[in-house]
């Protein structure tokens, strides 16, 4: 592996959002989904079909899936035989870009079971731990589930030339301009294309509009603010996201996350009293 990867791969970050093992119940599928997570399928027994982008697969008991963030995909099961898989929700980043590209060579590998049977298993007993030691340990125990894939399939075809990409130069560019005005003209400056082009090409690799990318990103940053600064003021954290109008960003974060900010923040204050207590001696 060239430098280029290998330094992309040291910079990796990963957050676990939720997972389990579990037997499906029968109205486990869907058609035509788009999230901006990861998942990863570990398949134990049933039978499935599962299409990624187009591609259709009929995954076998040991078999380890990556289906990247922002990737189309459908799956579902026979209730006759239901899948047992183990499976998780996750955030990567390498070096602050979250895209993966998908192809083929890239989406399934066999890793050895009870290595990555342990591996799932203690990052779900970790999960949710008040220690912060148990935190690292599920984030460790996470590192590792991606390093047995990624030894197993091709890194480079995964990654791509990612500083030439179209994904990486529109998600570094709202990165770089979050809390400042974005504009659709000038993210199709950035990339050297007329504004009309730019939408299409736009849609196509993140299958929403530009602005609907923008809010999406900032309206996250907001909940990590929120999350990391409770004693500052929404409005002040609203607009060290980009949105100038609070009335407007509440409406936004209510449809994208359930619930107002003030919900969402007396929200993680109760998880937080409850970690504590549970960390106290």
């Amino acid at each position: 592996m060239n430098g280029y990867y290998a330094e992309k791969l040291t910079q990796a970050d990963v957050r676990l959002l939720m997972g389990n093992c579990n037997t499906c119940p029968p109205e486990w599928r869907a058609e035509g989904v788009c999230y901006s997570f990861h998942k990863f399928y570990y398949f134990q027994g049933g039978q499935c079909r599962l299409e990624i982008e187009g591609d259709v697969y009929h995954p076998k008991p040991g078999e380890l899936y990556l289906i990247p963030a922002g990737k189309r995909h459908s799956y579902s099961h026979s209730p006759k035989d239901p899948v047992t898989k183990y499976w998780c929700h996750f955030d990567l980043s390498f070096g602050g870009i979250r895209e993966l590209n998908y192809q083929p060579q890239t989406v399934v590998c066999v890793p050895e079971r009870t290595r990555t049977a342990e591996l799932f298993d203690r990052m779900f007993r970790l999960h949710g731990s008040a220690s912060p030691a148990d935190r690292l340990l599920e984030k460790a125990a996470l590192l590792e589930l991606l390093a047995v894939f990624l030894e197993r399939i091709d890194v480079q075809k995964l990654l791509g030339r990612l500083e030439d990409d179209f994904s990486y130069q529109m998600s570094r560019y709202v990165q770089e301009h979050l809390s400042g005005p974005i504009r659709v003209g000038d993210m199709a400056e950035a990339v050297h294309l007329q504004p009309s082009y730019f939408i299409q090409k736009f849609k196509k690799n993140f299958q929403v509009t530009p602005i609907c990318y923008v809010n999406q990103m900032r309206l996250q940053n907001a909940a990590r603010l929120m999350e990391g600064h409770p004693g500052d003021g929404l409005e002040e954290l609203a607009r060290a996201s980009g949105f100038d109008d609070y009335r407007y960003f509440s409406r936004l974060f209510r449809k994208y996350y359930g619930m107002t900010p003030s919900e969402f923040r007396k929200r993680q204050a109760v998880i937080g009293q409850a970690r504590r207590k549970e960390a106290a001696p």
